[in-house]
């Protein structure tokens, strides 16, 4: 909206500065007359007229330019104010000049003096700065005045020198000059407008351009022919860790891209190549497209951070997993269920031997671990369903699923302790099922590593306006190599384990706009920290 009524006032500034200019002209013409009439009046008053101006009656001529110069003086302050409009004092300085040059021209002998060309010169001028046929009543009014002009001359038959045909063609000429500057003044307006509207075009172009850059992930930056920032967006900037602006060197402010940048710059090519060292600390890998017909108007540097672009790859194949994965589960569970029921009633069975029921056994145990797996890539073919979040007390939610834990795993409650909670802490947006999930996944994960009571400690604390819970267990350790992995799907170092726990716990936190990260305490405990979103009051 905003950007319409821009554009609306533009055009609107636009007209007034071209009435504006028209205006000018038509004082400059103005002006220009009266300096002529001026000029005029001062060779008549002295006796120095060039002939044959005020050749046939010298005292009319000097007569008519006086009052010539007072109609155009008196002329001036409505002109000056502008008042009346535009086509109204056209209109009145022509007819001054044709009612003033007429006489003007009868006293210097007729038509055959030159003085008609001041007629063809004013109506000429006027009929550019004018629209539509008044132009065309201009020159027929001057035509009427130079067969007026003849008429009395015959009318007083005391001279000779009637010109009926000269008349006639000065009013042709009179007629196709109007013409043409019409023609003239129409195609410069015409060639004005169509400017104006390029140059609107050209405006909305780059405001799109800036607006498609902005929105892009992706960093971008526009350079010259010298490697001056022309365009750039906000992620350019993120990615390099240097506040970027637009006609500084782009090597000025990046130190280590001022030796490839001469290079990209001289062969306007450059496939790929990450550039370390960068203030950002962040891996980033740029592309460059030369600009212009020939690519010599500059460079388009495309920045694209490595790690995001490896985990949009990973992200891709798990969902193409994820789906493969949620066919396969939903073939094998009915003759999983079936083998699983034909090991109950095995068991069930009287006179097995010892043998054959550790088998049966084996069938149960491995039958329930198989279900916990299917179930597991159930839940990853489900990521997206709806996510309802709702307020979250954890003051008053945590203690009661802790003890639920306790009771499903046989724990005592110094094995599971809650740290003292600090007093008045937010509330959480969270979906509460996805909570219960997620905790309930990692929690168990800590228990199988903890080796000392307690073996779980939850922590509650907010940072950077976020409500965090950490999950501590009292084991040795992940090592550092596991580290990178510990969220990949089907990644597990123990041998009865799925790998898609703490998967299925980061994509839960995801959905819910939070982080799930691990981190290592100040004794070298491991720790999974789950932050996410605080209710405010505009929620």
């Amino acid at each position: 909206m905003n950007s319409i009524e821009n554009s609306i006032n533009s055009h609107r500034s636009d007209h007034r500065l071209i009435e504006g200019e028209r205006w000018q002209l038509l004082l400059l013409l103005h002006l220009a007359r009266i300096a002529v009439v001026m000029l005029l009046l001062m060779l008549a008053i002295i006796h120095e007229l060039p002939l044959p101006l005020g050749d046939r009656d010298a005292d009319l001529f000097t007569r008519i330019s006086v009052i010539y110069l007072f109609l155009l003086l008196l002329t001036t302050p409505p002109l000056l104010l502008r008042r009346p409009r535009f086509g109204w004092q056209c209109g009145i300085q022509v007819a001054i000049d044709v009612a003033m040059i007429t006489p003007l021209m009868y006293s210097s002998g007729g038509v055959g003096s030159g003085v008609a060309m001041l007629m063809v010169i004013s109506i000429a001028n006027h009929s550019m700065l004018t629209s539509g046929r008044m132009g065309l009543f201009f020159a027929s009014l001057g035509t009427i005045a130079l067969l007026l002009e003849q008429s009395f001359t015959l009318y007083l038959a005391s001279y000779t020198t009637i010109n009926y045909p000269y008349a006639a063609l000065f009013g042709v000429v009179l007629f196709t000059t109007t013409q043409l500057t019409r023609v003239m003044a129409r195609r410069a307006q015409q060639s004005a407008e169509l400017a104006e509207q390029r140059s609107i075009d050209l405006e909305n172009m780059a405001e799109l351009a800036q607006f498609v850059i902005t929105q892009l992930g992706d960093g971008v930056v526009v350079l010259d022919g010298k490697g001056q920032i022309r365009m750039v967006n906000q992620a350019a900037s993120e990615l390099l860790g240097v506040a970027l602006v637009t006609g500084v060197p782009l090597a000025q402010l990046v130190a280590p891209l001022a030796r490839p940048l001469k290079q990209w710059l001289r062969s306007q090519r450059c496939d790929g190549e990450p550039i370390p060292s960068l203030p950002s600390g962040r891996q980033v890998l740029i592309h460059c497209r030369p600009l212009g017909s020939r690519g010599s108007d500059g460079l388009l540097l495309l920045l694209e951070d490595i790690e995001q672009s490896h985990q949009r790859a990973q992200q891709l194949k798990l969902a193409a997993l994820g789906q493969l994965t949620a066919s396969i589960a939903h073939e094998i569970r009915n003759p999983l269920g079936a083998i699983s029921h034909a090991g109950e009633l095995l068991r069930e069975s009287e006179g097995l031997g010892a043998t054959d029921q550790r088998l049966s056994e084996i069938i149960h145990s491995n039958s329930r671990r198989l279900n916990q797996i299917i179930e597991s890539i159930l839940v990853l073919g489900r990521k997206d369903r709806v996510v309802n979040r709702t307020a979250i007390d954890l003051l008053q939610w945590l203690p009661p699923h802790l003890e639920s834990f306790r009771t499903t795993y046989h724990l005592q409650p110094e094995e599971v302790v809650m740290l003292p909670l600090p007093e008045g802490l937010p509330m959480l947006k969270f979906d509460e099922g996805h909570l219960y999930q997620l905790l309930w996944n990692v929690c168990k994960n800590g228990l199988r590593h903890a080796t000392t009571v307690p073996r779980l400690q939850l922590q509650l604390a907010c940072r950077d306006e976020r409500l965090c819970v950490m999950v501590i267990d009292s084991g040795p350790g992940i090592a550092k190599e596991d580290e990178e992995h510990l969220f990949e799907p089907f990644f597990t170092t123990e041998s009865q384990g799925t790998g898609l726990g703490l998967y299925i716990s980061k994509t839960l936190a995801e959905a819910n706009h939070a982080s799930l990260k691990f981190q290592r305490t100040e004794r070298g405990e491991s720790a999974f920290v789950l932050c996410g979103e605080i209710l405010t009051n505009r929620d």
